[in-house]
């Protein structure tokens, strides 16, 4: 994610597919989370965005031969926090019997780094 290899995952045992059929594949991978807080930081720095990367091959056992067909498949993921944090139009918070209106939040990503 974001050129950080976060991920691996293989499927060990073999699936069976039928001709002119959908097949879905349930692949697990790991997660290193140690890398986590080096993705965070450019999530952050691509303002909020993230390009997943999706690497690998099928081998394909004809009996006769095995073919490996190669992947790789690149899709975005965006996540919008800082906006969620905005008020653009008044809104009443508070315990009974004290009211607080709040008119406008404004919320900004500062210097980010890795600590």
């Amino acid at each position: 994610m974001n050129d950080i290899r976060m991920a691996y995952g293989t499927l060990k045992e073999s699936v069976s597919l039928s001709l002119r059929a959908e097949t879905n594949i349930r692949v697990v991978s790991l997660l290193d989370n140690r890398k986590i807080p080096e993705w965070w930081v450019k999530h952050l720095k691509r303002h909020e965005l993230t390009e997943v990367r999706l690497v690998g091959r099928v081998l394909v056992d004809l009996k006769v031969t095995t073919i490996s067909i190669p992947f790789d498949r690149i899709f975005t993921v965006e996540t919008n926090i800082i906006e969620r944090m905005c008020v653009k139009e008044p809104r009443e918070i508070g315990i009974e019997p004290i009211k607080l209106i709040l008119k406008s939040v404004t919320s900004s990503w500062r210097e980010i780094t890795s600590e």
